[in-house]
């Protein structure tokens, strides 16, 4: 009775995460590799709201791959997805098919060294003074051209004006992220806004929805620990042989 349960539930949310999974490797491919197919219309928006501004922008949607922020953002979900499909497959097999006994054991373990791995990034991210944001910041500011050019900061200097532009933010801690070609700052940086940085605004989302963000973590982690559990109680009642 406990192992068809624990059978079916860990089918059931396997065939669920097998899904998501793929819908992270399509995410994945299309924000590294083909962002024309979904930034057309970002594209033509953002063409719209910098005419007049002053601000470089690129010659088409295509060449928004070039991006840091959307290129690693990409290759960070198709290789999410790829893992997430790897176990959830295992999972899948294991459930399904008492010869892939093994697979149990193996998604089991690779499944709390992942909630451990978790748990630490979402208390880390979570927590709004953690070294993780200050390593953020640091990668985000090393990637502002240093001088600032104006008149051609490239791609990812580009979309910082437009943050900082339309979030009344500059850059990722302020004005003294910049150092201006001719001195002065950059365009994009309003004077009433020189000391507020646009991660620093990102962190006040982030507090302000941490009860909604906590809950969407325990939520994930609880689903993960259910499945832990089903393979757990699977792997032990698999092969047993019932007495003669």
């Amino acid at each position: 009775m406990c192992q068809g349960i624990s059978k079916l539930l860990l089918t059931i949310i396997n065939i669920v995460f097998l899904v998501v999974s793929l819908a992270f490797i399509a995410a994945g491919v299309i924000l590294a590799f083909l962002p024309d197919v979904i930034f057309g219309q970002i594209y033509d928006n953002v063409k719209s709201a910098a005419a007049g501004t002053g601000f470089q922008i690129p010659a088409s949607a295509s060449e928004l791959e070039d991006i840091p922020m959307v290129h690693e953002i990409g290759i960070f979900f198709f290789a999410f997805g790829l893992v997430l499909f790897v176990i959830s497959f295992m999972g899948c097999c294991g459930a399904c098919c008492s010869c892939c006994k093994i697979m149990l054991l193996l998604f089991s373990i690779v499944l709390i060294v992942l909630m451990i791995v978790e748990i630490t990034f979402f208390g880390l991210f979570l927590t709004e003074d953690s070294p993780l944001h200050d390593q953020i910041k640091k990668t985000v500011v090393d990637k502002i051209p240093d001088p600032w050019v104006e008149n051609n900061p490239g791609m990812f200097g580009m979309t910082l004006n437009i943050i900082s532009h339309n979030f009344d933010c500059c850059g990722m801690n302020g004005v003294s992220d910049y150092t201006v070609s001719g001195g002065g700052t950059p365009l994009a940086c309003d004077a009433a806004y020189h000391n507020v940085g646009c991660y620093d605004k990102l962190q006040d989302i982030i507090q302000d929805n941490i009860v909604y963000a906590g809950l969407v973590a325990a939520a994930l982690l609880l689903l993960q620990l259910i499945e832990v559990i089903c393979a757990i109680v699977i792997y032990k009642d698999t092969g047993k042989i019932s007495p003669i």
